[in-house]
């Protein structure tokens, strides 16, 4: 006994409203509901019932003929009336309605969520070309918006919108950017207090 293929996400009639749809996440119908898109087809024209025809008028049975000896004569024949003739019934066009709550004849196309994978490429590029750590700034900042945008994308029931990639990408660019800065700033007091200290130590050393 096999499963049965459940439709994919999108946009399908409401099976509580006909005039609305819904959205189907897959497995079930979600809250999420919007005007039909799918105009009404005005119902098929009533056909009129044919007209009874008119029967022919019966047939006036034929004299008789005097009797030949040893010709055989055949009875007259029986008067034949025509049959009422009933025309074909008419059949308006078929009117076709929505679709059913089936599966879709096409799929939708789902949208995807590609800044989640650029920003998390430059945050953690930020490992190998820094430029004082605006590579990694650079990262989170896209990731910031990847991750908006696929929170979005969940609300509405939408495939592709990586979260979880859109927030690793935003956690790590702006702490490798922290990181980076703080290492500048350490070297750069550093530098300042003991600058002078350790130029002279490196000239007494060398004479």
């Amino acid at each position: 006994m096999t499963d049965s293929v459940q439709p994919i996400a999108g946009w399908y009639p409401d099976p509580e409203n006909p005039a609305a749809e819904r959205w189907w996440d897959g497995t079930a119908w979600s809250d999420h509901r919007r005007a039909s898109t799918v105009a009404p087809v005005a119902p098929a024209a009533p056909v009129a019932p044919p007209a009874p025809a008119t029967p022919a008028a019966p047939v006036a049975p034929a004299a008789p003929t005097a009797p030949q000896y040893g010709v055989v004569v055949p009875p007259p024949a029986a008067p034949g009336y025509g049959g009422p003739a009933y025309g074909a019934p008419g059949y308006g066009a078929p009117a076709y309605g929505t679709p059913g709550y089936g599966a879709p004849a096409y799929a939708p196309a789902s949208p995807t969520n590609s800044f989640a994978v650029l920003g998390l490429i430059l945050a953690l590029g930020g490992l190998v070309i820094t430029f004082g750590g605006l590579t990694s700034l650079a990262g989170g900042i896209i990731s910031t918006i990847a991750l908006v945008r696929a929170s979005r994308m969940r609300r509405v029931g939408q495939t592709g919108h990586r979260f979880g990639m859109a927030l690793a990408g935003t956690i790590a660019g702006y702490a490798l950017f922290l990181i980076v800065l703080a290492g500048t700033i350490t070297a750069f007091v550093f530098l300042s207090n003991y600058g002078s200290d350790l130029s002279s130590y490196s000239g007494a050393s060398l004479s």
